[in-house]
């Protein structure tokens, strides 16, 4: 009788360990390439993408996504004037791929019935600028995305808008459209994107830094500051 006690000790020890073994609610991974992703698709998957600086970025300086973020840094208290100039900017420019095989890789997965959406932080003001530039890039989201358009979802394109946590924007869309994959994968340039996608949704965050690691070699931050100054 005497090992009763302990035996009974051991069981609520092993059950009390099992309870609190953590669950992971989320993973973020870097990926080089766009080809990448194919190996994280499975059966009922939405593959949401980021533009600026994943699919795309800009060949004007003014409205590049590198522009506004440094000039937010180092002027904070002039954010309205940057996010103005920037949206004016965006209006006319024209945008490139960050890599020129990523329609192909969009077009080859929604062929295979994926879900696949653009999600983008930028404001509705450039709602008409950013389906030109989809567009002009030979990409269209509509096409498999789960959605009909509404106040924030266009032509497959969700827009979060500017300083309005993405995390927090997916999880009401797909509430509100009672949607609920089996899995969901954000391509997205910044890491604080993917972590608040993650947090919220328990998505696979895949971090792309193409545009970062090559910022060094491609961004004149000496000429972005000086178009500030300038105009």
């Amino acid at each position: 009788m005497r090992f009763y006690p302990f035996l009974l000790l051991l069981a609520v020890s092993c059950a009390t360990v099992q309870v609190q073994k953590p669950v992971p609610v989320s993973e973020i991974h870097e990926i080089s390439t766009m080809s990448e992703i194919e190996k994280w698709i499975i059966p009922d998957t939405l593959l949401l993408f980021d533009l600026d600086n994943t699919i795309f970025e800009s060949t004007d300086i003014i409205s590049h996504a590198n522009w506004y973020n440094d000039m937010s840094k180092k002027y904070p208290n002039k954010i309205t004037e940057i996010l103005k100039r920037n949206w004016a900017a965006t209006q006319k420019s024209d945008v490139k791929l960050i890599e020129k095989s990523t329609p192909e890789l969009i077009k080859k997965l929604q062929d295979q019935g994926v879900r696949i959406m653009a999600f983008t932080s930028r404001n509705m003001v450039l709602l008409d600028a950013t389906l030109r530039q989809i567009k002009s890039v030979g990409i269209d989201f509509s096409r498999t995305s789960p959605y009909e358009d509404s106040i924030h979802f266009h032509d497959g394109i969700l827009f979060a808008d500017n300083g309005y946590p993405k995390g927090e924007a997916l999880r009401a869309y797909l509430k509100d459209i009672d949607f609920n994959p089996k899995r969901i994968i954000l391509v997205d340039d910044l890491k604080k994107n993917l972590e608040s996608v993650c947090k919220a949704t328990r998505a696979i965050g895949l971090y792309y830094p193409l545009v970062d690691k090559k910022r060094p070699q491609e961004w004149d931050e000496k000429e972005a500051e000086r178009r500030w100054l300038s105009e």
